[in-house]
């Protein structure tokens, strides 16, 4: 049985900047929009696999009301959407302790988060939606 270890800390995600402050529980999750191979299956029963090219992914980030990487995301936002043809910008994950890796070449806020406030803290989840999106999921320990 292998012993290992995860930290947020030793992550970086990066967004126009490098991002923190994020909220407890998880920080990021990651979803491809859909399926990457369809299948067509014959009057015979053989199976055709048909390469989708879906690489898109939605990407969720938690932040802490409190964290600053809230305005770096709101100012991407509004460039984004005060400029003519808008502006794309890479996603980064990576954490190196497991060799887990995400990277979209281009990717935008697709909307602002809900905005809430009282009695006690709140987190702001920001979408983002990445194209051509390449992931390497190792997991804690990997030999890759």
């Amino acid at each position: 049985m292998a012993t290992a270890s995860f930290s947020l800390e030793n992550c970086s995600i990066l967004f126009g900047a490098v991002l923190d402050g994020f909220a407890d529980g998880d920080a990021i999750s990651i979803d491809p929009m859909g399926d990457r191979w369809g299948t067509m299956i014959g009057s015979a029963g053989d199976l055709l696999f048909v390469d989708t090219g879906q690489k898109a992914f939605t990407i969720t980030l938690n932040l802490m009301q409190s964290s600053a990487s809230n305005a770096l995301l709101n100012a991407a936002y509004l460039a984004d959407t005060t400029t003519p043809g808008g502006i794309l910008l890479p996603f980064t994950f990576k954490d190196p302790n497991a060799n887990d890796v995400f990277f979209s070449p281009k990717a935008r806020i697709m909307k602002l988060p809900t905005f809430a406030r009282g009695n006690k803290g709140n987190m702001q989840a920001w979408t983002i939606v990445g194209a051509d999106g390449i992931q390497f999921y190792g997991g804690v320990g990997s030999p890759v």
